[in-house]
């Protein structure tokens, strides 16, 4: 290995060996390719992320990797759990978190949050904890399901569809495949 960046070795998977029969694998190593393409270099913006292994928000214009790497803080608050009262699901308990009025940050300053699993706030009794999990490596993700945390994405799919409506992506369709097939080789 020569130390550079992970993503590079999709590259191979571009130009596989030419074998007649191969056409399937083909297009679907091209479309892992892509997928790759679309994790560590489609830009968008993140916002209200927090990044709880120190009380920062995570923001600004970045990538899938940006949060899904080694890198990345370790605990982090997507917006899975949080949910209003109206729209909670039936399956799952709701708690309804009181924040004190001396909290820090300020911004949880008395605020009442509604979430279905109040993630690190548990173990820390932090309002800003509220709802952050430990980021989920990817090796042999697709074998996982379901995802996130309160188990609310049933396939690939649903994961890919929540970052499309959590974080407005912009992906096409055949992006979004190639993206879903990226992370079932994981």
């Amino acid at each position: 290995m020569d130390g550079g960046p992970i993503h590079l070795s999709f590259d191979l998977w571009r130009n596989p060996p030419v074998n007649s029969d191969r056409e399937l694998q083909f297009e679907f190593r091209a479309s892992v390719a892509r997928g790759s393409d679309v994790f560590f270099g489609h830009k968008f913006r993140i916002a209200e992320v927090s990044a709880s292994d120190g009380g920062k928000t995570v923001s600004g214009m970045g990538t899938c990797a940006t949060c899904h790497s080694a890198g990345a803080p370790r605990w982090m608050d997507i917006g899975t759990s949080k949910v209003a009262a109206s729209t909670a699901s039936p399956e799952l308990p709701l708690f309804r978190i009181t924040c004190n009025t001396e909290a820090t940050p300020r911004a949880y300053a008395g605020r009442v949050i509604y979430t279905e699993d109040p993630g690190r706030a548990l173990i820390s009794g932090r309002c800003a904890d509220a709802g952050a999990f430990v980021m989920q490596q990817f090796h042999g993700f697709a074998a996982r399901a379901p995802y996130f945390a309160n188990g609310s994405a049933a396939t690939l799919k649903d994961v890919v569809d929540f970052y499309e409506r959590r974080f407005k992506l912009g992906l096409a369709a055949q992006e979004k495949q190639d993206l879903i097939n990226f992370l079932r080789v994981l």
